[in-house]
Protein backbone atom coordinates (compact mmCIF):
# COMPACT_ATOMS: atom_id res chain seq x y z
CA UNK A 1 0.00 0.00 0.00
CA UNK A 2 3.14 2.43 0.43
CA UNK A 3 4.12 1.94 -2.79
CA UNK A 4 0.89 2.85 -4.40
CA UNK A 5 0.61 6.07 -1.89
CA UNK A 6 3.95 7.33 -3.38
CA UNK A 7 7.19 5.30 -3.13
CA UNK A 8 9.61 8.93 -2.80
CA UNK A 9 7.77 10.08 0.55
CA UNK A 10 8.38 6.99 2.26
CA UNK A 11 11.90 5.52 0.91
CA UNK A 12 13.80 7.78 3.43
CA UNK A 13 12.39 6.10 6.52
CA UNK A 14 11.59 2.88 4.93
CA UNK A 15 14.09 0.65 7.11
CA UNK A 16 12.39 2.49 10.27
CA UNK A 17 8.87 1.90 8.91
CA UNK A 18 9.88 -2.18 8.33
CA UNK A 19 10.94 -2.26 12.26
CA UNK A 20 7.81 -0.58 13.29
CA UNK A 21 5.88 -3.24 11.32
CA UNK A 22 7.55 -5.78 13.14
CA UNK A 23 7.32 -4.24 16.40
CA UNK A 24 3.16 -3.95 15.96
CA UNK A 25 3.34 -7.54 14.77
CA UNK A 26 4.32 -8.35 18.25
CA UNK A 27 2.19 -5.92 20.44
CA UNK A 28 -0.17 -8.97 21.28
CA UNK A 29 2.83 -11.07 22.71
CA UNK A 30 1.73 -12.35 26.26
CA UNK A 31 -1.87 -10.80 26.18
CA UNK A 32 -5.28 -12.78 26.43
CA UNK A 33 -5.59 -15.17 23.49
CA UNK A 34 -8.35 -13.35 22.15
CA UNK A 35 -6.34 -9.93 21.97
CA UNK A 36 -3.36 -11.42 20.23
CA UNK A 37 -5.91 -12.78 17.37
CA UNK A 38 -7.65 -9.33 17.36
CA UNK A 39 -4.13 -7.23 16.94
CA UNK A 40 -2.99 -9.87 14.42
CA UNK A 41 -6.24 -9.12 12.87
CA UNK A 42 -5.96 -5.59 13.38
CA UNK A 43 -2.16 -5.59 10.99
CA UNK A 44 -2.99 -8.09 9.16
CA UNK A 45 -2.45 -5.04 6.70
CA UNK A 46 -1.21 -2.32 8.87
CA UNK A 47 -2.32 0.47 5.88
CA UNK A 48 -0.37 3.04 4.66
CA UNK A 49 1.16 4.17 8.09
CA UNK A 50 1.28 8.36 7.40
CA UNK A 51 1.47 9.15 10.83
CA UNK A 52 4.76 7.02 11.77
CA UNK A 53 6.48 8.29 8.63
CA UNK A 54 5.72 12.02 9.68
CA UNK A 55 7.27 10.78 12.87
CA UNK A 56 10.77 9.97 11.32
CA UNK A 57 10.64 11.88 9.02
CA UNK A 58 10.48 15.35 11.65
CA UNK A 59 12.48 13.45 13.66
CA UNK A 60 15.43 14.66 11.08
CA UNK A 61 15.23 17.84 11.57
CA UNK A 62 16.81 17.64 15.04
CA UNK A 63 20.09 16.45 15.51
CA UNK A 64 19.92 13.69 18.89
CA UNK A 65 16.97 11.71 17.82
CA UNK A 66 17.69 8.47 19.00
CA UNK A 67 16.30 5.68 16.86
CA UNK A 68 14.70 3.22 19.40
CA UNK A 69 12.97 6.80 21.27
CA UNK A 70 11.61 7.40 18.08
CA UNK A 71 10.14 4.07 17.39
CA UNK A 72 8.70 4.48 20.76
CA UNK A 73 6.92 7.49 19.69
CA UNK A 74 6.00 6.37 16.21
CA UNK A 75 4.39 3.12 17.74
CA UNK A 76 2.91 5.02 20.28
CA UNK A 77 1.34 7.04 18.34
CA UNK A 78 0.22 4.54 16.03
CA UNK A 79 -1.35 2.66 18.69
CA UNK A 80 -3.18 5.58 19.64
CA UNK A 81 -4.62 5.79 15.90
CA UNK A 82 -5.34 2.10 15.58
CA UNK A 83 -7.60 2.07 19.12
CA UNK A 84 -8.81 5.31 18.27
CA UNK A 85 -10.57 3.01 14.85
CA UNK A 86 -11.70 0.03 16.84
CA UNK A 87 -13.61 2.44 19.14
CA UNK A 88 -14.81 4.79 16.07
CA UNK A 89 -16.17 1.05 14.43
CA UNK A 90 -18.19 0.62 17.39
CA UNK A 91 -19.59 3.74 17.86
CA UNK A 92 -20.16 3.67 13.49
CA UNK A 93 -21.46 0.19 14.07
CA UNK A 94 -18.89 -0.15 11.43
CA UNK A 95 -18.58 -3.96 9.48
CA UNK A 96 -15.27 -3.12 7.40
CA UNK A 97 -12.00 -1.39 7.17
CA UNK A 98 -10.24 -1.26 4.46
CA UNK A 99 -12.17 -3.87 2.74
CA UNK A 100 -11.54 -6.43 5.99
CA UNK A 101 -13.92 -7.08 9.18
CA UNK A 102 -14.18 -4.59 11.77
CA UNK A 103 -13.07 -5.86 15.18
CA UNK A 104 -16.82 -5.82 16.43
CA UNK A 105 -17.76 -7.28 13.10
CA UNK A 106 -15.75 -10.15 13.64
CA UNK A 107 -16.36 -10.94 17.37
CA UNK A 108 -18.44 -8.24 19.05
CA UNK A 109 -18.87 -4.84 20.48
CA UNK A 110 -17.70 -5.59 23.86
CA UNK A 111 -14.23 -6.94 22.48
CA UNK A 112 -13.55 -3.87 20.52
CA UNK A 113 -13.97 -1.90 23.53
CA UNK A 114 -11.45 -3.92 25.64
CA UNK A 115 -9.04 -4.46 22.67
CA UNK A 116 -9.34 -0.39 21.95
CA UNK A 117 -8.78 0.26 25.42
CA UNK A 118 -5.72 -2.41 25.65
CA UNK A 119 -4.06 -0.74 22.65
CA UNK A 120 -4.50 2.52 24.47
CA UNK A 121 -2.77 1.29 27.89
CA UNK A 122 -0.16 -0.04 25.17
CA UNK A 123 0.52 3.70 23.73
CA UNK A 124 0.55 5.44 27.30
CA UNK A 125 3.15 2.60 28.26
CA UNK A 126 5.29 3.35 25.54
CA UNK A 127 4.89 7.55 26.20
CA UNK A 128 5.69 6.86 29.38
CA UNK A 129 9.34 6.03 28.95
CA UNK A 130 10.21 8.90 26.64
CA UNK A 131 13.19 11.21 27.68
CA UNK A 132 11.35 14.52 27.02
CA UNK A 133 8.36 15.04 29.38
CA UNK A 134 6.24 17.79 27.07
CA UNK A 135 5.86 14.88 24.22
CA UNK A 136 4.59 12.32 26.70
CA UNK A 137 2.02 14.74 27.75
CA UNK A 138 1.29 15.44 23.74
CA UNK A 139 0.34 12.03 23.56
CA UNK A 140 -2.02 12.42 26.36
CA UNK A 141 -3.13 15.93 25.25
CA UNK A 142 -3.81 14.12 21.98
CA UNK A 143 -6.02 11.56 23.06
CA UNK A 144 -8.21 14.17 25.09
CA UNK A 145 -8.61 15.99 21.59
CA UNK A 146 -9.63 12.50 19.97
CA UNK A 147 -12.29 12.21 22.44
CA UNK A 148 -13.07 15.77 22.47
CA UNK A 149 -13.79 15.42 18.41
CA UNK A 150 -15.26 12.07 18.57
CA UNK A 151 -17.80 13.54 21.39
CA UNK A 152 -18.97 16.28 19.12
CA UNK A 153 -19.71 14.25 15.86
CA UNK A 154 -21.63 12.03 18.51
CA UNK A 155 -23.89 14.28 20.41
CA UNK A 156 -24.34 16.46 17.10
CA UNK A 157 -25.92 14.06 15.27
CA UNK A 158 -27.29 14.82 11.68
CA UNK A 159 -27.23 18.20 12.34
CA UNK A 160 -24.79 19.63 9.75
CA UNK A 161 -22.12 22.34 11.66
CA UNK A 162 -21.05 25.15 10.39
CA UNK A 163 -17.91 25.79 8.95
CA UNK A 164 -16.04 26.91 11.96
CA UNK A 165 -17.74 23.76 13.90
CA UNK A 166 -17.29 21.25 11.02
CA UNK A 167 -13.11 22.73 11.25
CA UNK A 168 -13.08 22.82 14.81
CA UNK A 169 -14.15 19.30 15.05
CA UNK A 170 -11.61 17.55 12.34
CA UNK A 171 -8.32 19.48 13.92
CA UNK A 172 -9.78 17.73 17.44
CA UNK A 173 -10.40 13.79 15.70
CA UNK A 174 -8.00 14.19 13.23
CA UNK A 175 -5.47 17.15 13.00
CA UNK A 176 -3.99 16.56 16.63
CA UNK A 177 -2.52 13.56 15.42
CA UNK A 178 -1.12 14.90 12.86
CA UNK A 179 0.52 17.48 14.94
CA UNK A 180 1.32 15.31 17.73
CA UNK A 181 3.67 13.23 15.24
CA UNK A 182 5.05 16.32 13.48
CA UNK A 183 5.69 18.45 17.05
CA UNK A 184 6.74 15.58 19.25
CA UNK A 185 9.34 13.82 16.91
CA UNK A 186 11.15 17.27 16.78
CA UNK A 187 10.81 17.97 20.50
CA UNK A 188 12.64 14.63 20.76
CA UNK A 189 15.26 15.66 18.61
CA UNK A 190 15.52 19.04 20.29
CA UNK A 191 15.11 20.95 16.73
CA UNK A 192 15.11 24.24 16.64
CA UNK A 193 11.64 25.80 18.61
CA UNK A 194 10.77 27.40 15.42
CA UNK A 195 11.24 24.03 13.62
CA UNK A 196 8.98 22.37 15.98
CA UNK A 197 6.56 25.35 15.93
CA UNK A 198 6.55 25.35 12.34
CA UNK A 199 6.31 21.38 11.80
CA UNK A 200 3.39 21.22 14.50
CA UNK A 201 1.65 23.64 11.95
CA UNK A 202 2.46 21.67 9.41
CA UNK A 203 1.03 18.24 10.74
CA UNK A 204 -2.09 20.36 11.90
CA UNK A 205 -3.30 21.76 8.18
CA UNK A 206 -1.64 18.29 6.68
CA UNK A 207 -4.64 16.62 8.87
CA UNK A 208 -7.43 18.97 7.94
CA UNK A 209 -6.21 18.59 4.02
CA UNK A 210 -6.53 14.79 4.98
CA UNK A 211 -9.95 14.74 6.26
CA UNK A 212 -11.43 17.16 4.51
CA UNK A 213 -10.57 15.12 1.50
CA UNK A 214 -11.93 12.59 2.71
CA UNK A 215 -15.15 13.62 3.49
CA UNK A 216 -15.87 14.78 -0.16
CA UNK A 217 -14.86 11.61 -1.05
CA UNK A 218 -17.74 10.34 1.44
CA UNK A 219 -20.27 12.61 0.02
Amino acid sequence: MRAAAGAQFYAPVDGELRELERRLADVGRGAHPTFREAVAHLFTTPGKLLRPTLVFLAARFGSLADREVVLNLAESLELVHTASLVHDDVVDAADLRRNIQTVNAKWNDDVALIVGDYLFAKAYALAAVLPNPEVIAIVAQTVFALCDGELAEVTAARALPTESKYLERIELKTASLYAACCQGAALLAEAEPEHVAALGAFGTNLGLAFQITDDVLDL
